[in-house]
């Protein structure tokens, strides 16, 4: 009788942790990742969840501002570089363009993010270990013969100054493209401002679709009102 009862104790317990799960493992950036034919890293593609998300699922094209690629080290160890100064200065300048799309319609918001957005790369902490799935993607779609991975996990509140807010698989943002880390850069900042604003969203599908939102420029044929209403409905 005491095996039953503790076993049904147990079970609630893991029941209660994996609904609760996004809760205490933090909230999370997935990617598609698509090996090569070849098994190896050369020819495999990362794409940011979002952007993959936003064609298939919302059928909004992503339009990013026009830049030219920094040239990286393409030898067999590539995988393991680091990335330049220059890189990351380029992949900020990118979501800075993309937030400038918000200033108009929501100058206060726009300022908050791009106050997150500088200081994204001094609270991450890049890995090369994998991060464990954060059970917040709600509907999710990928490509056959691809898998969804975690890419960054954020965690709303460090617990010290050693402490990190944001947790990247290093392995997957390396082969990313600078449009990519720019989306995931972005989705961040998004789904820390909803956090804020509501600590219990469970899902990222809002956050996501409103990553999808801006990428595509769609606000740039809103009025106000019409933004507002679109914020207010998502909840952020």
């Amino acid at each position: 009788m005491r095996f039953l009862v503790w076993s049904i104790f147990a079970l609630f317990c893991t029941l209660t942790a994996q609904a609760s799960d996004w809760v205490y493992k933090g909230n999370g950036g997935d990617a598609v990742y698509c090996l090569s034919q070849q098994g190896t890293w050369r020819g495999t593609r990362v794409t940011f969840f979002d952007l993959f998300e936003s064609q298939i699922r919302y059928k909004l094209n992503p339009q990013f501002p026009n830049y030219t690629p920094i040239s990286q080290d393409n030898s067999d160890d590539a995988v393991f570089y680091q990335e330049s100064d220059a890189q990351k200065q380029q992949v900020l300048e990118i979501v800075g363009k993309l937030i400038t799309r918000l200033k108009a319609l929501d100058p206060q918001r726009a300022s908050q993010y791009a106050t997150w957005v500088s200081s994204f790369y001094s609270e991450a902490n890049f890995i090369s270990g994998h991060l464990a799935d954060i059970k917040d993607v709600g509907i999710g779609i990928y490509q056959e013969g691809c898998t969804l991975k975690q890419l960054i996990v954020q965690n709303p509140t460090p617990n010290s100054e050693y402490d990190f807010r944001y947790f990247v698989d290093q392995s997957l943002w390396l082969l990313m493209f600078p449009e990519d880390k720019a989306a995931a850069i972005l989705h961040e900042v998004v789904y820390r401002g909803a956090l804020q604003a509501n600590p219990s969203i469970g899902s990222s599908e809002q956050v996501r679709l409103f990553v999808a939102l801006i990428v595509s420029d769609t606000f740039a044929n809103k009025s106000a009102d019409e933004y507002a209403e679109q914020v207010k409905k998502l909840g952020l």
